[in-house]
């Protein structure tokens, strides 16, 4: 078993989040105590690995990649129907039972669920979401209203780094100052548009030569 003891407010609407949000691949939360300090702490099942780590270890079979990420993709899908928005999708928050899974996504710290006393109107989400290299557009130019389009962002950026032949992540650092620079201001597009940031977004994925059929074939 694994335990986390996190802030009150953030593991307290974790652990509504988690339970609403029960399958087959969302990490299962075994149980919940206190601390004597007052801190939730949450218990889950201990898993050896994640795909971050494998991914830097470069181990992973094609069959392994594709059981992993039809896990992801069938929890999201799971997550989504339920109109909660995950927010954090990233290598690190899949864990694996084995190279060979099955994987569980986790991390629902700041997950947004619509029937959660304590998430935001829908139109006023936070946008300090997400980790860097996964972070969509529309976020990153403080558009509020954003859906569940930002974890299919963040999950299509997993696919493009399993397949992809070096094992990393599709944007950096570099491209998001990209978005959010010079040269973006230059393309004359307003910053803060939730829709225009797209073009942008667009310019930088075909810079890149993933090849759309063998994503398509890999995760098939």
């Amino acid at each position: 078993m694994l335990f986390f003891s996190v802030s009150c407010n953030d593991s307290e609407r974790e652990v509504r989040v988690l339970k609403r949000a029960e399958s087959d691949h969302v990490i299962p939360l075994l149980e919940t105590f206190r601390e004597g300090d007052g801190h939730l702490v949450l218990v889950f099942p201990y898993m050896p690995m994640d795909l971050d780590q494998m991914l830097k270890r470069k181990t992973l079979t094609r069959v392994q990649e594709r059981t992993c990420l039809r896990d992801l993709f069938t929890a999201l899908a799971h997550v989504h129907k339920l109109n909660m928005i995950h927010r954090d999708v990233k290598p690190s928050n899949i864990l694996l039972k084995s190279p060979s899974g099955p994987a569980y996504l986790t991390d629902f710290g700041i997950a947004w669920d619509p029937k959660d006393r304590s998430s935001e109107p829908a139109d006023k989400k936070i946008t300090d979401i997400g980790t860097t290299s996964y972070r969509p557009p529309e976020v990153l130019f403080g558009y509020t209203s954003y859906t569940s389009a930002v974890d299919l962002w963040a999950a299509g950026c997993v696919v493009a780094e399993v397949v992809g032949r070096d094992k990393v992540p599709l944007f950096t650092r570099k491209h998001h100052r990209y978005l959010t620079g010079e040269k973006y201001r230059s393309m004359n597009i307003p910053q803060g548009s939730g829709k225009n940031c797209f073009l942008t977004a667009a310019n930088l994925l075909n810079s890149w030569s993933a090849s759309l059929s063998s994503i398509k074939a890999l995760i098939a």
